[in-house]
């Protein structure tokens, strides 16, 4: 089971999982929310050392603030960001 944390939404939630469950499908190797104290990837597919980050605001400068932090961490080679787009069904 994948934990929710109060702060995210459940839009970002069900992105995640989806991610989640399509590498793994595919026999990847994949954690969720790791914890690396100054951190947390949203899903890490540790077969291939990808990070996949979901985002509700995709600026130039968010990504590249990801990217150099990341870049700390040797076991991660790429990161892929996804964006989150909300839908609310109620609008027409």
């Amino acid at each position: 089971m994948i934990p929710h944390k109060g702060k995210e939404t459940w839009e970002h939630y069900i992105v995640k999982c989806l991610v989640a469950k399509k590498l793994h499908d595919l026999g990847r190797e994949v954690c969720v929310e790791l914890d690396l104290g100054s951190k947390v990837f949203d899903v890490f597919d540790i077969t291939n050392g990808i990070v996949y980050e979901v985002q509700s605001q995709m600026t130039r400068g968010l990504i590249q603030l990801k990217k150099d932090k990341y870049s700390k961490y040797g076991e991660v080679k790429d990161i892929k960001f996804i964006p989150l787009i909300n839908f609310n069904p109620d609008d027409s």
